[in-house]
């Protein structure tokens, strides 16, 4: 493997690693602006490593819901921050 293939094949980040397989949508998609959805962010990859059942489950729950996995990811990531709204406003 040459030094370029790396490059691209890592160039996705955790997106290129729970994506859906069927996902042909851009990551740049997610990015809105602003002043046309204030609740969306800037888009960041991030790497992490993730428990295997917490990534299974992951899977599972976004094939039976028809989503993505980043889809799901962000719901529970948006219950959680919700759950502890007090922490993030102090």
């Amino acid at each position: 493997m040459k030094k370029g293939d790396l490059k691209n094949n890592i160039r996705g980040g955790l997106d290129s690693l729970i994506r859906s397989t069927s996902d042909t949508s851009n990551v740049n998609d997610a990015v809105t602006s602003k002043s046309e959805d204030t609740t969306e962010k800037r888009v960041v990859h991030c790497n992490f490593v993730m428990n295997k059942q917490y990534h299974i489950n992951l899977k599972v729950i976004a094939a039976k819901k028809g989503k993505k996995e980043r889809e799901v990811l962000k719901e529970a990531l948006d219950d959680f921050f919700l759950k502890n709204k007090d922490l993030l406003e102090g």
